[in-house]
């Protein structure tokens, strides 16, 4: 039984190529999600190469019902984001462990076990740097991220739940070492026995190939679909200083949450598609402006992988990676000017 949101992403993606796995292996999968416009959970129940069998349900005490019909072996915890009263469902979920024995992998793809706002960047919209859960209280007041109801329970509460599910679970997925750190700082009583560090695998991205220019542009490109915790006030913040400088382009090669002026967009684009629209851009350098500390981060991986030049901030997973990486540039503060000079003086020096 997997459990997933419904909202896409990088964790969908690694549940889809878990899922075709299993499948392949000869297993019976049982995918749940919450449907949340609908606010009811859905159950693909599926087998080898035939159709799946949709089921719907309204509340957790079909889980009840599911378990004691079928013997389930494994459960598997891909994302709860979106799913209502996370509290009681990690409740039931640490009984049914209880009661049937059957294996748990905890996938860390963000850190909604640490904290009801998923990405750690509290009501200033930069990482929080996980402080005394005393100083969360201050955030949890005024975090629109989180629902009130969350808000009330408080993070110890949160906490103390997800440490239920945690401390049973036989295999807690990391995708990067700087999740591990935050993991066990935030459950001190989860060992490191029970955590693995699996990065993701990014096969399918070929090099680029620089073209000569007789232009000295410099072409920052950001690849994604950019929100808030992603950068995109950083990015916004950049555009503005870049005015006084016509020689860079910020280009993003994707989409983003609301319109900037002064930064093109390629719009949506396939994976396959990547390398072309980098070459198509001329771009010099790849920027990762994410202001949280992210569990692994496919467009880094994806950069790298094309041979291209790429900066970060010096937090979460980009900057773990790009940090043995030759052609990597670790900003030295999370800032838009500061990423900005630095970014030119790289690429001047290269």
């Amino acid at each position: 039984m997997i459990f997933d949101h419904n909202i896409g992403g990088g964790a969908a993606l690694y549940r889809e190529q878990n899922v075709r796995t299993l499948l392949s292996e000869g297993g019976i999968v049982l995918l749940v999600k919450y449907i949340r416009e609908m606010k009811i959970y859905l159950l693909s129940f599926m087998s080898g190469n035939k159709p799946p069998v949709i089921l719907y349900f309204r509340n957790l005490s079909a889980l009840d019902k599911i378990a004691g019909i079928i013997k389930l072996k494994r459960m598997i915890i891909n994302n709860l984001v979106t799913y209502p009263d996370i509290i009681s469902m990690l409740k039931k979920i640490a009984e049914l462990k209880k009661e049937h024995g059957f294996d748990i992998t905890m996938l860390i793809h963000d850190y909604y076990c640490v904290c009801a706002d998923y990405n750690l960047i509290g009501v200033k919209e930069k990482y929080c740097g996980m402080p005394d859960v005393s100083e969360c209280g201050f955030c949890y007041k005024d975090n629109d991220r989180i629902s009130q109801m969350y808000r009330t329970a408080g993070i110890v509460n949160w906490r103390r739940a997800w440490f239920e599910v945690l401390s049973v679970s036989d295999n807690i997925i990391c995708f990067s070492n700087s999740s591990v750190s935050i993991i066990q700082k935030a459950f001190p009583g989860i060992t490191l026995k029970s955590i693995k560090v699996i990065p993701h695998k990014v096969d399918d991205i070929r090099q680029i190939v620089k073209r000569q220019r007789a232009d000295s542009k410099i072409n920052i490109g950001v690849i994604g679909a950019i929100s808030e915790h992603k950068g995109l006030n950083i990015l916004e913040e950049m555009a503005s200083i870049r005015k006084q400088n016509q020689n860079i382009n910020i280009i993003i090669i994707g989409s983003s949450s609301r319109r900037v002026k002064g930064i093109r967009k390629t719009g949506k684009f396939s994976r396959d598609e990547l390398a072309d629209h980098i070459e198509n851009n001329d771009i010099d350098i790849i920027f990762i402006p994410s202001v949280w500390p992210e569990t692994f981060s496919y467009t880094t991986e994806e950069a790298m992988k094309m041979d291209l030049p790429v900066a970060v901030f010096d937090i979460g997973a980009p900057a773990e990676r790009v940090r043995n990486y030759n052609k990597g540039l670790i900003i030295s503060k999370i800032d838009a000017s500061t990423a900005l000079a630095e970014i030119i003086t790289f690429l001047i020096k290269e």
